[in-house]
């Protein structure tokens, strides 16, 4: 729908950790430590430490296996914003990167505890 929004925008996530990951038919869901809830609808890429690569398109219609369980309770120590990309990078050294797009269709949200909510 539109591009991520600024890295002040956002909520801090480093230090956070993904606490689950629950599969939709048509998204994913991470749930944070913080209670901070993001909802993918387009597609990403997670990248282990050792390089390995893997893609997931929540929209395709056979969609590939993914690992994130290995993610889960990682810190996050880094986030990189790109208008259309970001990129969380972990301690074990994995990366999970979520992408947006533009259209008229959302990618996902963003949900705090407090209430704020998000659309990308």
């Amino acid at each position: 729908m539109m591009p991520f929004p600024s890295l002040t925008e956002l909520p801090d996530f480093i230090s956070d950790e993904i606490a689950q990951v629950w599969l939709d038919p048509w998204g994913l869901r991470f749930i944070f430590s913080s209670k901070i809830e993001f909802y993918v609808e387009n597609r990403m890429e997670h990248v282990e430490a050792d390089g390995t690569l893997w893609l997931y398109d929540c929209q395709a219609q056979k969609k590939a296996p993914i690992v994130l369980q290995r993610l889960l309770y990682q810190k996050i120590t880094s986030l990189n914003r790109e208008d259309l990309c970001l990129t969380f990078s972990f301690e074990n050294g994995a990366r999970l990167s979520i992408y947006s797009e533009i259209g008229q269709y959302e990618s996902g949200h963003i949900s705090t505890p407090t209430g704020a909510f998000t659309v990308f």
